[in-house]
């Protein structure tokens, strides 16, 4: 395959300051997500990378997404407003970079998030989550691991993050 990635990466941003919470048994049909954003938005906190998952067939979800680190107080205060939906403990995980990589040529162009996966991989970063769109893909890297991901973009994809 012939792969021009400045002709389909045409943004880059990078995020420092990210956490990720981890919200994990929830059953099948459970209402704690819709509240849970519900009252996040209520309390002006931006949400970023959602991901729900099941695990197996026991028809437990894991609910997983990240803000910012400088809104956790009012994250974990939200989480702890749902206690009538049963006990939630929160896995948090503080000091995270979001890096996304977008473009709208992505839509067309099979194999973008292949590449940008074995790049990260090929410089030893752990992707802790990823989520997608037609035009966009976004990567939470351990905030440790910041210059290591600036370095993926200027080397792996030859493109300076802004």
């Amino acid at each position: 395959m012939q792969f021009h990635v400045r002709e389909i990466i045409t943004g880059v941003t990078v995020t420092p300051g990210v956490t990720l919470i981890s919200l994990r048994d929830l059953p099948t049909g459970s209402t704690v997500p819709g509240q849970l954003f519900s009252l996040l938005a209520e309390d002006g906190i931006h949400v970023d990378m959602i991901s729900l998952s099941a695990r197996g067939v026991s028809g437990l979800r894991t609910l997983r997404f990240s803000a910012a680190d400088e809104d956790l107080p009012v994250l974990l205060a939200s989480i702890g407003k749902l206690r009538t939906l049963g006990e939630l403990l929160p896995e948090v995980d503080t000091g995270n970079c979001r890096i996304t990589l977008s473009g709208e040529k992505m839509k067309f162009c099979c194999g973008t998030a292949a590449f940008v996966f074995g790049v990260f991989a090929d410089f030893g970063i752990d992707l802790k989550l990823i989520t997608t769109s037609e035009t966009r893909i976004s990567c939470l890297v351990d905030g440790s691991r910041y210059s290591a991901a600036l370095e993926v973009l200027e080397r792996g994809f030859g493109i300076k993050a802004v």
